[in-house]
């Protein structure tokens, strides 16, 4: 994936989405979504999406509407820990490695992914190393934070591909469609 809410990303979504409503347990027309931080950015952009008109609440605790402001550079100064920790964090369940030398993220993160999700799963009988190596290709927050000094700068995605801002927050139309359900 290029970036955070690529449009692959984003199709994913709403193929959850489907999934649980189909589920024997939902009664088919309500569905609550959120989490925090980026769990919680998910279920804002899902519910902003055309085909989400089931979901009828969003519970989005920390999760930055602006990634420049809330995360890569809060008041002007640079916030470097937080994006390699993620990166760490990521990058562990990206290609199967234990989370190693990560500080600022809560103490049961580790946990959580070296003992209870344990990494990637092979999906509809894809090769695992296959699935590894496109991994491989995903998106360094962390680098491209580091390039970042100005908003309106552009931050390599990944592949050759640069991305704004808004590309990678929860952008103003977003809000606007939430605003008009």
């Amino acid at each position: 994936r290029l970036v955070d809410f690529a449009p692959r990303e984003i199709a994913d979504f709403a193929d959850a989405l489907n999934w649980t409503l189909s589920q024997p347990w939902c009664d088919g027309c309500n569905v609550g979504t959120g989490g925090i931080s980026y769990d919680g950015m998910v279920g804002l952009q899902l519910a902003a999406s055309g085909d989400a008109s089931h979901v009828k609440a969003v519970l989005a605790e920390f999760s930055p509407l602006d990634v420049y402001e809330d995360i890569a550079m809060p008041g002007g100064v640079p916030c470097t820990g937080f994006a390699r920790d993620y990166r760490l964090a990521t990058y562990s369940f990206e290609q199967n490695v234990p989370v190693a030398g990560v500080k600022n993220l809560p103490w049961y993160f580790s946990i959580v992914r070296n003992y209870v999700v344990g990494g990637v799963k092979p999906v509809e009988g894809i090769p695992i190393d296959d699935v590894l190596r496109d991994h491989a290709l995903n998106w360094n927050m962390s680098r491209a934070f580091d390039e970042l000094r100005f908003k309106d700068d552009t931050i390599d995605a990944g592949g050759g591909v640069a991305a704004n801002n808004d590309a990678i927050s929860i952008a103003e139309s977003v809000l606007e469609r939430l605003d008009r359900k």
